[in-house]
């Protein structure tokens, strides 16, 4: 099973998966949307005017769309709950530190799923030592923890180490 870690909770966070990714219009998103600049749609407060029409009005992405936990960490660890809304000047570091936790948050899912792939001895302790690299400080995430786990273990490395897996993973039977 993988870890509740990964479990977004909207109600501790700034809304920064509104603000801070770019967003492409497209067969996901309806809009265009620079990146550190708020949705359209967001409300004053952080809610989204509409929340329950994202789907009909085109907004897939964001129906789809999982922090994997990096908002509240966000917010809550390494910002002790202020808010870009209330302090612009937080807009831009806020950003960054969801964006790059984001890609930390993802990769270390990834890796506990591939856990549940059966995958050779050797290349399960490479596993297991990525994850390690990635895990968060034990009194939480602050900014200096996450650059030092960017330095130590970057995402796309992770991307790349899974994508060397499909070659030599067997095949189920009746693929």
């Amino acid at each position: 099973m993988v870890s509740a870690d990964f479990i977004h909770d909207c109600s501790q966070c700034a809304a920064l998966c509104c603000m801070a990714p770019t967003i492409n219009k497209g067969a996901r998103f309806p809009i265009d949307k620079p990146a550190c600049t708020a949705c359209p749609n967001l409300m004053e407060g952080g809610l989204c005017q509409i929340h329950a029409e994202r789907e009909d009005l085109g907004y897939l992405g964001c129906v789809d769309f999982t922090c994997f936990g990096a908002g509240q960490k966000t917010t809550q660890e390494m910002f002790g709950g202020r808010s870009w809304q209330d302090d612009p000047r937080l807009q831009e570091p806020m950003a960054r530190a969801f964006l790059d936790l984001f890609r930390v948050q993802e990769s270390r899912w990834l890796l506990q799923t591939a856990a549940f792939m059966g995958i050779p001895p050797e290349k399960e302790e490479e596993r297991r030592a990525m994850l390690a690299n990635m895990e968060p400080p034990a009194e939480g995430w602050t900014l200096e923890a996450l650059d030092a786990t960017l330095d130590r273990q970057p995402p796309d490395g992770v991307r790349a180490w899974l994508r060397s897996l499909a070659g030599g993973m067997p095949v189920p039977p009746g693929h």
